[in-house]
């Protein structure tokens, strides 16, 4: 019988994933192949989201696009941490700015500190299923002239743009980045949580962070699930991506219309 790995989160005591209560995947194997003998298993099928973008490969070569296959930047695979840790320091302040900034009476909170409480006094209602640890993350960071908030975004200026997107664009003169983007659409689980990696190459929030437009066209279908590609041009080349997107979209025939299925 084949042995698939499933992720797990405490609900109802922890509520959160705590890396010191997380075996490594080789130890996990270890233990079952000492109880129950493993043998390895090529893999059932070849993976159904890069056949789609095969696929929409080709038919960028059939629109008459120079399709040039190069790797993206590993740097734009580095930019996790200081990406999270910018995150939480710019959530607290938007969050404190629009706020603060509603007229009494118009919110629980006139903050993020006061929506942490709120959440606690009223955790039968609020939180039923999850916690707030993000919030509360947030809420001990200190204010954007923090030098750990400067760190963060210099470097990710440097992971994402100067030795990422922009050397890429400018070396092999390209009009846009093309990329599978995640894995299938997650189903809804409140139970164990959010899908927590999702596959697929880093270039969608690559150019969120660095300013770059960017969009997702879709690919079709996986396992009956939509999947697509994240389409990725120059700064301030808005106008040529949604012409390209459009083209692409309307000639290629990729989408698959929605439908109701059933559960």
């Amino acid at each position: 019988h084949p042995l698939r790995f499933i992720e797990f989160m405490d609900v109802g005591n922890t509520n959160h994933w705590d890396r010191a209560q997380v075996l490594p995947a080789k130890e996990i194997v270890a233990r079952i192949h000492a109880r129950w003998p493993l043998e390895p298993i090529g893999p059932a099928y070849r993976g159904e989201v890069a056949a789609r973008y095969r696929a929409a490969r080709d038919a960028w070569r059939d629109l008459g696009a120079e399709v040039v296959d190069a790797p993206l930047p590993p740097t734009l695979g580095q930019a996790g941490d200081p990406e999270f840790t910018a995150l939480l320091y710019e959530f607290k302040a938007a969050l404190d700015a629009y706020l603060g900034a509603l007229a009494p009476g118009m919110a629980e909170a006139s903050s993020l500190a006061a929506l942490i409480d709120f959440n606690r006094r009223n955790a039968d209602r609020e939180l039923p299923l999850f916690g707030q640890e993000i919030f509360e993350l947030a809420a001990a960071k200190g204010p954007l002239t923090d030098q750990a908030y400067l760190d963060a975004v210099a470097a990710l200026r440097r992971l994402v743009e100067t030795e990422g997107l922009e050397p890429m664009f400018r070396d092999l003169r390209l009009d846009a980045l093309v990329a599978p983007g995640a894995g299938p659409a997650a189903l809804i689980d409140p139970l164990l949580g959010d899908r927590r990696e999702s596959g697929g190459p880093p270039l969608g929030s690559a150019a969120a962070i660095a300013g770059y437009p960017s969009v997702t066209l879709p690919m079709g279908l996986a396992k009956g699930m939509p999947v697509g590609m994240t389409v990725v041009a120059p700064r301030y080349a808005e106008d040529a991506l949604l012409d390209i997107a459009a083209r692409f979209e309307r000639e290629a025939a990729f989408r698959v219309p929605p439908k109701s299925l059933e559960t």
